[in-house]
């Protein structure tokens, strides 16, 4: 059976009873941990469906329960494996279920997420932010085997890729800490600062609620992603949307002015290029051939040859006699070489 179908038959819970709080939680994780697996190739993180997060991928599937506790320093060991009184289900048992999502167990990556420390045979695990539950001691690995077999009514029980995820997420102003993560995050992937961060934040987490409160099951896998989950290359194209392209166009056409080894022709050069970066502002003139020479370039870059030099002589060509008579030869030249960078700089493919 592919793993898609594998995964529509995964049992769904769209109506949890939560807090408001709880719920805002759940999200700001998620969106943490969407910066957190931007290299994958690809991905869909879907919200709230049979997991309160879940990481769908070409390596598998990864399912996060999201716990919180208010004051409480540890969860216990009891606690997770506890069957509730209404349902006859424990958090770990709902979660390990989750197992029958790919044909390969090993595949599906399953974690409770908490901001309290898991506790065990009277050992507070603080010393790990990520433990696989496999590498606890024997006897809490018994009592974790024989809760999940009286609740699940299997005779095997395999926690390898089962993990408690201890969060330091600031539960009282999360969004602070989610805020100063997207403008590092965003210049790590971009290599640009993020125009409007706050903006940034709340486009990101609006778009993420709305997927999450989808309260209707899905007829197809298909369906699923675009209704619940959002796509690397959809949250690539939130990302753009805030990007704050510096102009370096300037800084790129002084040092290639430098590059002219005739100090009057520099000289030249330099007072051109004053000039127009004085009047391309309030110059409609020249606002207007940067438009015109800038879908040129968009459209028919290919034409141009590969030599910069030979470049700046096509393009004078085609359109230097369109200048008025107040812009001289200097200029033309160093407006055509100031575009050129600009565009090389990729700040017209928007």
């Amino acid at each position: 059976m592919a793993r898609e179908d594998l995964y529509m038959s995964l049992p769904y819970d769209l109506a949890g009873s939560r807090s408001k709080n709880r719920f805002r939680l759940e999200l700001l994780w998620g969106i943490s941990k969407m910066l957190d697996i931007y290299d994958y190739s690809d991905f869909a993180m879907v919200f709230d469906y049979v997991c309160d997060i879940e990481v769908h991928s070409e390596n598998g599937f990864e399912f996060y329960q999201i716990k919180t506790h208010k004051g409480a320093k540890s969860y216990t060991l009891d606690a997770i494996i506890k069957a509730e009184t209404e349902s006859g289900k424990s958090i770990l048992g709902k979660l390990y279920v989750l197992k029958n999502a790919d044909n390969d167990p090993q595949r599906v990556k399953l974690a409770i997420v908490s901001n309290s420390y898991l506790k065990y045979s009277k050992k507070i695990c603080s010393d790990v932010e990520e433990l696989e539950l496999k590498t606890i001691d024997k006897p809490s690995l018994k009592k974790i085997a024989d809760a999940l077999k009286a609740e699940l009514g299997i005779a095997e029980i395999d926690i390898t890729n089962v993990y408690y995820i201890f969060t330091s997420m600031n539960l009282s102003k999360p969004e602070h800490d989610m805020i100063g993560k997207i403008v590092t995050s965003f210049e790590k992937i971009k290599g640009y600062e993020p125009k409007k961060p706050n903006t940034l934040y709340r486009l990101i987490y609006d778009t993420v609620n709305e997927k999450a409160c989808c309260e209707l099951s899905q007829i197809n896998y298909e369906q699923l992603i675009q209704k619940k989950g959002l796509t690397k290359a959809q949250f690539d194209k939130l990302l753009d949307c805030h990007i704050d392209k510096t102009d370096n166009s300037v800084i790129l056409t002084q040092e290639y002015i430098k590059q002219n080894p005739d100090y009057k022709q520099r000289r030249e050069l330099n007072v051109a290029l004053g000039r127009v970066i004085s009047e391309l502002p309030r110059s409609k003139e020249l606002q207007n051939k940067e438009k015109e020479i800038a879908n040129y370039l968009v459209t028919k870059a290919g034409d141009l040859p590969d030599d910069f030099e030979q470049s700046i002589d096509c393009l004078i060509s085609k359109y230097g006699s369109k200048f008025s008579i107040e812009h001289n030869k200097r200029e033309i030249y160093i407006f055509t070489v100031l575009i050129l960078k600009r565009f090389e700089e990729g700040m017209y493919d928007e």
